[in-house]
């Protein structure tokens, strides 16, 4: 009898020891690891300071999606200004004319950019208005030098005093290297031309 109760006293000291024994294999592993949200360990060693310039550094993957994303992004400029460069070379002798500015088979100045732009899916009228002086008091913020001018860029000219916004009264899209395409009063005509500088007020450009 004294031996099976020392027998059931001994089995009842190695159940109860056995979950200390885990709890402390447990308390141990904490002490140098953590499990963050996402199930991952994550060493304590590590200062909070460490551990968050690490979760801010840009995976290479990320990187990569950006830069795919700034490619795409210039590749899509381009496309727009060919396009509206396109469009406004391919009206070339079609007339000039106030009264059909809309009709598709004449244009006056503003009418010729606007309808260049809007042909490759960009509408640079502002608040509805189509005209050379507002078009450019909507991209006033986008303006650049003379000696930045790119395809596509609007050079805005200014013949008299007119109370439209800086005084503008034509506008003309340049085609690149020392060119432009307009609808000329003068010339009665869409034309593709020599850039001329007598006159210009400011050049601005809508797809940035």
């Amino acid at each position: 009898m004294k031996k099976l109760i020392n027998l059931l006293f001994m089995t009842t000291l190695l159940t109860c020891s056995l979950p200390f024994t885990s709890y402390a294999a447990q308390e141990d592993i904490s002490q140098e690891y953590t499990i963050d949200e996402e199930g991952y360990i994550v060493s304590e060693q590590l200062s909070d300071e460490e551990i968050s310039q690490i979760e801010q550094m840009p995976s290479e993957q990320e990187e990569r999606e950006k830069e795919i994303q700034a490619e795409a992004s210039e590749a899509t400029k381009s496309e727009i200004v060919d396009g509206a460069i396109n469009f406004a070379l391919s009206k070339q002798g079609c007339p000039y004319s106030k009264a059909r500015r809309d009709s598709g088979n004449a244009f006056d100045c503003s009418s010729l950019v606007y309808y260049s732009y809007l042909s490759a899916g960009i509408d640079i009228s502002n608040g509805g208005s189509t005209t050379a002086a507002e078009i450019a008091r909507r991209y006033s913020n986008n303006q650049v030098s003379l000696n930045e001018i790119e395809a596509g860029d609007l050079i805005f000219y200014s013949n008299s005093r007119n109370g439209r916004y800086r005084n503008i009264s034509h506008v003309a899209m340049s085609t690149g290297n020392g060119m432009q395409v307009e609808a000329s009063s003068g010339r009665g005509a869409v034309v593709h031309r020599n850039s001329y500088y007598d006159g210009i007020v400011m050049v601005c450009r809508p797809i940035s």
